[in-house]
C-alpha cells in the first residue's frame, strides 16, 4: 500500500512564533488583520471545525481590489488558509513591495494549509497585504510571525584588523 504526507519545515529564523488569528484578531493595530474593500465574511464553525480557532474569513473573490492587510512586527511570515476547488488566487506583498502569487485553489477542501510565506525580513514593523484577483475565493485563517529578540541591524560596522602576515 502507498501512503502520502505533507510535511512542513520551518527554517529556524527567530525566537518565538506569533499566531495572528483571523477573526480574534482584526483590527489595524500591531499583530492584527485589518480587512478593507470589498466584503470579507465570517464562516464560523463548530468546535470540532478544523480551521484555527473553528473559523476563517472569505472573500468571493470576483474584483482585482479586495484586500486584508495584516501589521506585524518580526522577520517573517507565514500565510495558513482554507483552500478549495472553487478557490481562487491572491497577490501578497510586504511594505508595498513587488507582489507574489497566493494559490488558493486546490483539488480537494484542506484547512489550515500553508499557502505562503515572506522572505527573511529585516527585524521591525512591516505590512503584508494580500489582494484579490478576481478567479475565486481567497480565505484568510490564521498568520504566523516569526518573531527575533535580536534588535534590527541596518547599517554595517567597520572594524580596523591590524594582522601581520608570514606565510602567504
Amino acid at each position: 500500500a502507498w501512503v502520502s504526507t505533507h510535511v512542513f519545515v520551518r527554517e529556524l529564523v527567530a525566537d518565538r512564533i506569533v499566531k495572528i488569528d483571523d477573526t480574534a484578531d482584526e483590527g489595524d493595530g500591531l499583530n492584527q488583520i485589518k480587512y478593507t474593500a470589498g466584503t470579507w465574511n465570517l464562516a464560523q464553525g463548530e468546535a470540532n471545525d478544523p480551521r484555527y480557532n473553528h473559523n476563517d474569513h472569505y472573500n468571493l473573490g470576483t474584483t482585482k481590489v479586495d484586500y486584508l492587510e495584516v501589521r506585524f512586527t518580526g522577520v517573517k511570515i507565514d500565510v495558513f488558509a482554507t483552500v478549495a476547488s472553487h478557490h481562487g488566487t491572491g497577490m501578497a506583498s510586504i511594505d508595498g513591495g513587488p507582489e507574489s502569487k497566493v494559490v488558493y485553489k486546490a483539488t480537494q477542501r484542506a484547512e489550515q494549509v500553508f499557502v505562503w510565506s515572506s522572505p527573511i525580513l529585516p527585524n521591525r514593523e512591516h505590512v503584508l497585504k494580500i489582494r484579490t484577483v478576481g478567479d475565486g475565493v481567497v480565505t484568510a485563517d490564521r498568520f504566523d510571525v516569526s518573531v527575533s529578540d535580536k534588535p534590527e541591524v541596518t547599517t554595517a560596522t567597520l572594524k580596523e584588523l591590524t594582522a601581520t602576515f608570514t606565510n602567504l
